[in-house]
């Protein structure tokens, strides 16, 4: 999945000299700095004053990215305040896709591409 505003960037991956003699088997992610997280934002007592044009464009954003990711056949499993990275400007990035799955399209369900699809069958 290529990235856009509200997702977090990957810049590099870095894997140990020889993965097969390695002791720790990590690989490291080179990501974006974000400093704060709407987990720690809903503490912070200055959140509680937002006015509501800044919720509303927070909001806007979250539901932004998410609509992304489910654009993308992805269902992310994990979206809490904790992987909802925030800017400064109230942009956000979302975050920790480790849990992520791909959406598997049910033959009999419609398909939301499709508008025909998603008109009711005549009652007989």
């Amino acid at each position: 999945m290529k990235g856009n505003e509200h997702t977090s960037k990957l810049y590099d991956v870095i894997y140990p000299q020889d993965f097969a003699v390695a002791k720790q088997r990590y690989i490291f992610l080179v990501m974006e700095i974000v400093e704060a997280d709407l987990h720690s934002l809903l503490d912070h007592e200055e959140f509680a004053n937002l006015d509501e044009e800044k919720v509303t464009l927070l909001l806007y954003n979250i539901l932004s990215g998410l609509r992304y990711v489910h654009k993308a056949g992805l269902i992310h499993r994990d979206l809490k305040p904790a992987n909802i990275l925030v800017r400064p400007d109230l942009s956000i990035s979302i975050c920790d896709f480790g849990m992520t799955r791909r959406e598997i399209q049910n033959k009999n369900s419609p398909d939301e591409s499709n508008p025909q699809s998603r008109r009711k069958a005549p009652r007989e």
